[in-house]
């Protein structure tokens, strides 16, 4: 399957595992998050390309696969389950405290995968970079209050925490994805400070960015055209909620003028086409329920949908974005550009807010 050329990591018994000989080969080790240029990741295994190059390789190859969209035979590899996409949810607050679940969507439902994750943990942050998911720090106050600063890569099904330091310990900052196989983190809250630092993980290694917007944490985030959109947030631990919006392109910050949403924290915000779709939040009054759409200017659609919510979580799945929980809710929403759709569903994740969701290509 992989040889010593083409694994980026330790080849033991053809598979791929991610790290160095002494690290990886010695133990369990983790699955493949790259195999070089002649073979592709598949359920965790470097699988010769058959022009030789980076194309993905079909699901037969590496064994048999399940349309629910993890196959727990190859340690619960991801695969198209009708949408072309699949939303991973991961954690967030329950009524029991802390959760260290991972959820997938395929489009037809949700399944319960990848059984050992980050641990339990809030107000963490995901992005999608190329086939793979980082999460990034989070917040956990069931031992105690305990907020973390580490670095987790979901690939192959598995969940493999990244040896790159870069950002302090935080929760409620925001993340998305950049173009060039890179994603963006901002500001967040340490349990001390609001803050307002930039940083760019490259799937490897973390590196801080410019100077941009002020401090702030529960901001919503999300990219377009290979440029991350931020908007709002709050800028001190009273509450106070931050109503503009920023585009970051890689290099540098720059506001976007003109009007939009009322200043707000905690909305979710997800891309659908050439624009995005944000949702809720809380601001002055009792959370808004109303659906705002991105293509460069703000636009109020006029579709009437869930109730208002704080902390939800939204993901791209194929042509729509969903919508899942936050505010104590557990029910979970289509919008496809002009309307939204309550969705049934017979194994969801269950009632949760302050959880991650990011789209699985």
């Amino acid at each position: 399957m992989c040889d010593g050329t083409s694994c980026q990591g330790c080849c033991s018994s053809g598979t791929c595992l991610l790290g160095t000989a002494q690290s990886a080969c010695g133990g369990a080790g983790a699955a493949c998050l790259t195999c070089g240029s002649s073979a592709s990741c598949v359920a965790g295994a470097c699988v010769p390309s058959s022009d030789g190059g980076t194309s993905d390789a079909s699901a037969s190859e590496a064994g048999s696969v399940d349309a629910g969209g993890f196959d727990a035979s190859e340690g619960g590899s991801v695969v198209d389950g009708g949408g072309g996409h699949h939303a991973i949810l991961y954690g967030g607050n329950g009524s029991g405290g802390g959760l260290d679940d991972t959820w997938s969507y395929d489009g037809t439902g949700w399944s319960e995968v990848v059984p050992v994750g980050p641990g339990e943990r809030w107000e963490t942050a995901m992005a999608t970079i190329g086939s793979t998911i980082v999460l990034f720090g989070g917040f956990e106050s069931d031992n105690g209050e305990i907020f973390y600063a580490d670095t987790w890569v979901l690939s192959g099904g598995m969940w493999n925490q990244a040896s790159a330091f870069g950002p302090g310990e935080r929760a409620g900052h925001c993340m998305a994805s950049l173009g060039g196989g890179k994603a963006v983190l901002f500001g967040g809250w340490n349990g001390n400070d609001v803050l307002g630092d930039t940083w760019v993980f490259n799937g490897t290694q973390w590196s801080a960015g410019p100077t941009g917007p002020g401090p702030r944490y529960e901001c919503a985030m999300a990219a377009l055209g290979g440029e991350a959109v931020m908007f709002g947030g709050q800028s001190d631990t009273e509450g106070t909620p931050l109503g503009d919006t920023w585009t970051f392109n890689g290099t540098s910050w720059t506001q976007v003028t003109g009007s939009g949403p009322a200043p707000r924290s905690s909305a979710s915000m997800a891309a659908l086409g050439g624009q995005l779709v944000m949702f809720g939040g809380t601001g002055t009054g009792a959370p808004p329920s109303d659906t705002w759409t991105f293509d460069g200017a703000w636009h109020l659609n006029a579709a009437t949908g869930p109730a208002g919510r704080i902390e939800t979580g939204m993901a791209t799945q194929g042509s729509t974005v969903i919508l899942y929980g936050g505010g104590g809710y557990g029910d979970m929403w289509t919008f496809d550009g002009s309307s939204w759709t309550l969705v049934s569903n017979s194994n969801p994740p269950g009632a949760r807010s302050s959880f991650s969701m990011a789209t699985l290509p």
